[in-house]
């Protein structure tokens, strides 16, 4: 096989309605050197064995078999056999364009750099077998560090770690922290401070399928991972590159405020832990708010939120 040698790290958990065409659509790819690592995440609902059969049938595939600690421990997991020069990352129900690594791998030698990512596309369960793969050769630019840093914590093709392909060198010594939401995040942020340069190929070359087991919709728990990751990053910028930290503030706040809110619509006794965690971070990321390009009225806001709180579990922010 020719090319640059992959390995591609996939987490399964109780995912055997979804990923067998995610498996499909990595192994058919037009850059075939690759390795497919399969960690099963202590799943119950026969996706253990649908891992092993993909193993026997083609010998690129290796499966790592743990018991449940989340996705984070399972990549990290794949991460320790990579055998790959370069590594890439995916979900156990998306699926991928059939020339996404052939794409990726020409814009990181074209423009020289370690990093590469690409544009992708939210598709719902009943459209994702109608998929119309765009074959025109797509256009790659590369984007600077500071540009990335800008958007980091914006929901924008920064962000994940699914739609990117990383040289190895990377990666070194960086982990996916204990967190169930938000761990790319922080993978990404670590990644930023490495990389001067990113390509990025102006296409949709990975789909994600929405549905209602996307853990987007079932993790609700874990916002305040999310939040706890976003700190950590926040806390790092403070130190590395302080000329950002005023905008990131005000980011997290406003995503402290979403999430604090999101809480209060369920107005769940059950969740009312995280909502009090949600406040908390909001508290003690508020300092020196004054210094923000915040408007007043939220300026205002905030520093009061430093004093009282909603009154009930079912009180709203309102910015």
């Amino acid at each position: 096989m020719s090319g640059k040698f992959i390995s591609i790290i996939v987490p399964v958990y109780n995912a055997s309605s979804y990923f067998p065409p995610l498996v499909d659509s990595i192994l058919n790819q037009t850059h075939q050197n690759i390795e497919l690592i399969l960690v099963d995440d202590g799943s119950t609902d026969g996706s253990a064995d649908i891992c092993d059969a993909a193993a026997k049938q083609d010998s690129r595939v290796r499966v790592i078999h743990k018991k449940n600690e989340g996705q984070s421990a399972a990549r990290n997991a794949g991460l320790a056999i990579a055998a790959g020069e370069y590594i890439a990352f995916a979900d156990h129900d998306d699926l991928l364009h059939p020339r996404m690594y052939e794409y990726m791998m020409e814009a990181m030698q074209q423009h020289d750099t370690q990093v590469c990512a690409c544009d992708f596309r939210n598709v719902n369960q009943q459209d994702m077998d109608a998929i119309c793969f765009d074959t025109e050769q797509p256009a790659v630019s590369v984007v600077e560090q500071q540009e990335w840093l800008h958007d980091l914590f914006r929901p924008t093709w920064r962000t994940p770690i699914w739609n990117k392909l990383y040289h190895r060198s990377v990666l070194a010594d960086i982990h996916f922290g204990a967190f169930r939401l938000g761990e790319d995040n922080m993978l990404s942020y670590q990644v930023l401070k490495k990389a001067e340069r990113t390509a990025f190929v102006h296409m949709p070359l990975y789909f994600q399928r929405m549905h209602g087991d996307n853990f987007e919709f079932t993790g609700i728990q874990y916002f305040t991972d999310l939040l706890r990751a976003k700190e950590a990053i926040l806390k790092d910028v403070k130190l590395h590159f302080p000329e950002a930290y005023v905008r990131f503030q005000k980011l997290f706040l406003y995503e402290c405020v979403r999430i604090y809110n999101s809480y209060a619509d369920i107005a769940n006794p059950q969740y009312a832990p995280q909502q009090e965690e949600t406040m908390k971070l909001m508290k003690r990321n508020s300092r020196g708010i004054w210094l923000t390009d915040l408007p007043i009225g939220h300026k205002i806001l905030f520093t009061k939120l430093r004093i009282v709180k909603p009154g009930s579990l079912e009180s709203k922010i309102v910015i």
